[in-house]
């Protein structure tokens, strides 16, 4: 690879959705297994699959200019509307237990 190459792959990998991102990071860079993966967040191996193969097909998109550019697909959205959920809850319970009196106002996604 080039250094353009390089450049253009790093730009679309910092456009790829939180999820996908970390992923494919982890997979690709720092070469985590995807069993590893599917393990510590709870989710079969076919969700972070989906999520690899998502993230693969935006890089590539972004790489080589082809429009429109893929979104994540609906295993990928399946699995990080769950780890929010599980995050909101974790994150709801801990003000519980410091005494935070009022529900917690999530933004819309």
């Amino acid at each position: 690879m080039t250094g353009l190459d390089d450049r253009r792959r790093g730009a679309a990998i910092d456009r790829l959705p939180a999820l996908p991102r970390a992923l494919f990071l982890l997979h690709n860079f720092y070469d985590v297994d995807v069993d590893a993966v599917a393990a510590a967040l709870g989710a079969d191996r076919a969700h972070i699959a989906a999520c690899l193969t998502d993230a693969r097909a935006i890089v590539r998109a972004h790489i080589c200019y082809t429009e429109p550019v893929p979104g994540v697909g609906p295993a990928t959205d399946a699995l990080r509307t769950r780890l929010q959920q599980e995050y909101r809850q974790a994150l709801e319970a801990a003000f519980a237990e410091s005494g935070y009196p009022g529900v917690v106002e999530w933004p819309d996604p």
